[in-house]
């Protein structure tokens, strides 16, 4: 574990703004691809958990 966070803080210390703005832009993605493959029954279980209808 130690060896992983190592390696992320020399990736993190080597990195520009642009590199994170992808980073973030990549997990948005997902996110919504995630989002996309949720039946529509199991869609409004989560929208009624997360805004607590």
């Amino acid at each position: 574990m130690k060896k992983l966070l190592e390696l992320g803080n020399d990736y993190a210390a080597n990195s520009d703004w642009t590199d994170f703005a992808l980073v973030k832009f990549c997990l948005c993605a997902m996110g919504i691809l995630i989002g996309i493959g949720i039946p529509v029954k199991k869609k409004k279980m989560i929208c009624k958990e997360q805004w607590g209808m």
